[in-house]
């Protein structure tokens, strides 16, 4: 289901045990963490205090690709932005990680990902990487 919260409420009201039966797909919950993404890169180079052309500008698109996915005439770049420690990148890596939670097989497995995963998304110094997280 989307996350509009007419439908939430709509379903409350009408599906009988409708509170354990919602479920949020993938699609609607990344659209959501690429715009945080996407605001978190925006904001940046005032945070640097960059004047003229700033690092990330025109970068935007990257941002979005998966780290399986980002477009072969660009990668050395999107390799070079992610390790510049920027919250950009910081931003970019929680989203991916979040990734991991649509292959949990069980509710309880899934609650202690993501309880492990919204800890390190707020504690996590900048420019520490996401890889073997978890495993």
């Amino acid at each position: 289901m989307a996350l509009w919260e007419p439908y939430r409420l709509s379903t409350q009201a009408h599906v009988p045990g409708a509170a354990g039966k919602i479920a949020h797909d993938p699609f609607h919950l990344v659209r959501y963490m690429n715009a945080a993404v996407n605001e978190v890169r925006k904001a940046e180079p005032r945070a640097w205090g960059e004047r003229g052309q700033p690092v990330l500008a025109g970068t935007k698109q990257l941002w979005r690709y998966g780290y399986e996915h980002p477009p072969a005439s660009r990668a050395a770049d999107f390799e070079r932005l992610k390790g510049m420690k920027r919250q950009t990148s910081r931003a970019w890596a929680i989203k991916e990680l979040f990734r991991e939670f649509w292959e949990r097989e069980t509710v309880r497995e899934a609650g202690g990902f993501f309880g492990r995963w919204y800890d390190w998304a707020i504690r996590l110094p900048v420019g520490r990487q996401a890889a073997g997280w978890g495993r």
